[in-house]
């Protein structure tokens, strides 16, 4: 087993060196605009394209590649395959050419998820709060089955009360305890009780009515008003 451990972690160093010579490759072809000309958005999408990977990864080699440029040192150790995609990933989103050591020695100590963990860290306690206010945002729709697809980016506290709040709104759901007032009567009527067919302000929908909306629906929020 330790020599198939040996070759597992000799083939990782290799795969971590031939991805530093491909997102080089990257750069320089997105520099010289190798992509434009030919109808793509940007190099993300040629390389989505050409390389069949997702949109957002393309994305996120992007522009590691075009950090990579101005940070020599973890582009050596990634060239020699000593650190891994992961952490060069995560730490070129924050390290500049006088941090870059600092950067590169927190990630050969630490796991790929402490590093971003690290990074993350680092970004919320010394990124611009204007540029965090203006990225707040909370998005959803609804899929051809009805469900409800829900997607928010916010500041660590509103998104722990939206946790809250939905939390709330799910156990409030599944709470099977009649409320007041709906306890039926010895004569089998409920109180306040309406006739057939008919629907107050909020009761259920009669038949025919359709609860789901006839197309998908999907609205954005530019800001999220919770805080002041």
């Amino acid at each position: 087993m330790g020599e198939v451990e040996e070759v597992i972690c000799r083939w990782a160093g290799r795969i971590a060196a031939a991805t530093c010579g491909w997102l080089l490759a990257v750069a320089a072809f997105d520099r010289r605009g190798g992509w434009s000309g030919i109808g793509m958005g940007s190099c993300a999408h040629w390389l989505a394209w050409r390389c069949g990977i997702g949109l957002r990864t393309a994305r996120e080699q992007v522009a590691t590649a075009r950090a990579l440029e101005s940070l020599p040192v973890i582009l050596a150790a990634f060239a020699a395959g000593t650190v891994s995609c992961a952490k060069v990933r995560a730490v070129t989103r924050v390290a500049e050419l006088a941090t870059e050591e600092m950067w590169l020695a927190r990630a050969r100590r630490c796991s790929a998820g402490q590093v971003e963990r690290l990074v993350r860290s680092y970004r919320q306690a010394n990124g611009d709060p204007k540029v965090r206010r203006a990225a707040r945002r909370v998005a959803w729709t609804f899929d051809g089955d009805g469900m409800l697809c829900l997607r928010a980016v916010l500041s660590p506290d509103e998104g722990a009360r939206l946790i809250t709040a939905l939390d709330a709104a799910r156990a409030s759901l599944e709470d099977t305890t009649p409320l007041a007032g709906d306890t039926p009567s010895p004569d089998g009527e409920t109180p306040n009780s309406e006739g057939p067919g008919d629907a107050g302000a909020g009761g259920a929908p009669v038949d025919g009515e359709r609860v789901v909306a006839a197309r998908d629906r999907q609205r954005c929020w530019s800001a999220w008003a919770v805080t002041g």
